[in-house]
């Protein structure tokens, strides 16, 4: 049917074609290469910062002295103190777009967000918050007109004694409306009812969201405080076998037994299975991290200061649970039996309406052609009896209003048990925080004073180790001290229902 296209017509259209297609293909390869010089300007800078960060190993040969300075600080000066501040790993995997910074990793704020739009428990709680809002209009709808409409058509057998049979075409059409004038607060009852379920659900939205926010924080400190606890014992068997060689050296010198040696032997064995241990917490506190939020921490900004809390000491622990999202649900549920209660009540009396009927009739009971008519009335329904039933569901609500009350009583009581042991841990740990710092501060001057009579040789490397100890001892201590005071100050904001806002603002 067509003909087909001459090699000029061909080359004409072709030739466009392929300018186009070499156009972009030099503009990609220009963006390939930009993107692989920003890449590897970022490797390098990325390489520099890492050889900056290398720990400087001492060398055996440099003195005792040197040697000595870098033992005290259980490293080198690139380590830093666990008490303020903490490692982070590199960031792995993929990166969600849209969500992790230029950097490559997310904020604390963002996780918790990311965390409570996706995790199973808060949609739960938000599609129940969807049924109760639904349960409102299904309730309201008793306040419209009921239209109901029904036509039948078919044939019809007409028999008569005094007649013969025939059979007509018959042919019914019947519109019934009803409208609900007063039922003594029975509709009024239920839709109040369904707005405070509504209002249960939500409040336990509220707390279930509280709830995972609390779980957040509290797997991420997790992880902080097993990150410095790890990087504490790290220090403190690089301090041992630090000394062990020195021992060793001072052994092959003539200067120590194999007795000596031994029992560092037995020392570093020790710090070495403590900071195993460390390490398996470490691992353990990843994966609860990773099951909770589906990303691994070390994708985590480190905030520069956690539980930027201020609590007053004469709070009221009745004003503290006052607002508690899971206390005032339990107050709603209760409410809304009694709702449920008066609506049931209501059952017990007549309900009044106003009804309106019309009806067409083509051939009915005979061949009567067409007709219909027309009724408007004000009607009454009543149930005179049922076997006792009405009367039986107003005690089985009556039962669930008194472990309603019950379950509010019991809720309240341990909200303010939990506050009155957050409030005495809080006053308790202002009290060991300037005691634990300056334990550690001894710790550390009692290092330098050791390291002196070392060097004057009134010191054996065995008393060196037992200072050591002790600053390791109190290092943890302070480190364990910290982050129980975060999580506390962080279950007073879960219990005042304040939690994943105050985290939302960014404040932590």
């Amino acid at each position: 049917m067509f003909g087909r296209p001459s090699t000029k017509v061909l080359r004409k259209s072709y030739i466009p074609l392929a300018l186009a297609m070499v156009v972009m293909l030099a503009s990609a390869c220009a963006t390939k290469n930009s993107n692989s010089s920003a890449t590897a300007t970022n490797s390098t800078s990325q390489s520099a910062a890492l050889v900056q960060d290398q720990p400087i190993r001492p060398s055996l040969n440099s003195g005792k002295s040197g040697f000595l300075k870098s033992f005290i600080r259980g490293g080198s000066e690139a380590d830093t103190d666990p008490i303020t501040t903490g490692s982070i790993g590199s960031q792995k995997g993929s990166q969600e777009k849209g969500y992790f910074r230029k950097s490559g990793k997310l904020s604390l704020t963002d996780v918790v967000s990311l965390t409570l739009n996706t995790n199973p428990e808060v949609d739960i709680a938000k599609a129940q918050e969807l049924d109760a809002e639904i349960g409102i209009e299904i309730e309201k709808a008793a306040y419209h007109p009921q239209v109901d409409l029904t036509a039948t058509v078919g044939p019809e057998h007409v028999h008569s004694e005094s007649a013969s049979s025939y059979v007509t075409d018959r042919g019914e059409v019947n519109l019934l409306v009803e409208q609900k004038l007063y039922d003594f607060g029975k509709t009024k009852n239920a839709v109040a009812r369904r707005r405070l379920l509504h209002e249960s659900a939500t409040l336990r939205k509220s707390d279930t969201r509280e709830k995972i926010a609390l779980e957040v924080m509290t797997a991420y400190l997790g992880y902080l405080r097993q990150s410095d606890l790890t990087a504490s014992s790290a220090r403190n068997v690089r301090a041992h076998q630090r000394m062990e060689n020195l021992v060793r050296m001072n052994a092959e010198g003539g200067n120590g037994t194999a007795a000596d040696v031994k029992r560092i032997e037995t020392r570093l064995d020790a710090a070495q299975n403590d900071k195993l241990q460390n390490d398996d917490r470490l691992e353990d506190s990843v994966a609860a991290f990773k099951r909770l939020t589906e990303m691994e921490p070390s994708r985590v900004l480190r905030p520069k200061r956690l539980a930027a809390v201020t609590l007053s000491n004469d709070y009221s622990i009745e004003a503290m649970v006052y607002n508690n999202p899971k206390l005032l649900s339990t107050a709603a549920d209760q409410r809304s039996l009694e709702k449920q209660l008066a609506h049931q009540k209501a059952t017990l009396y007549p309900e009044f309406f106003a009804q309106s009927e019309m009806t067409y009739k083509h051939n009915v009971s005979g061949e009567t052609g067409e007709g219909g008519e027309v009724k408007g009335l004000v009607g009454m329904r009543f149930r005179l009896y049922d076997g006792g039933k009405r009367r039986r569901l107003i005690d089985q609500i009556n039962a669930r209003i008194r472990e309603a009350n019950a379950r509010h009583r019991k809720t309240y009581r341990e909200l303010v048990q939990e506050a009155e042991q957050n409030r005495q841990a809080l006053r308790t740990s202002r009290e060991k925080t300037g005691f634990l710092s300056d334990s550690v501060q001894a710790a550390r001057k009692v290092i330098n004073v050791y390291e002196e009579q070392f060097k004057a040789g009134k010191r054996t490397p065995f008393e060196m180790l037992d200072a050591q100890r002790d600053l390791y001892r109190a290092e943890q201590d302070a480190i364990n001290h910290r982050y129980d005071t975060a999580i506390t100050k962080y279950k007073n904001l879960r219990i005042q229902g304040k939690l994943a806002d105050h985290l939302a603002s960014g404040k932590l």
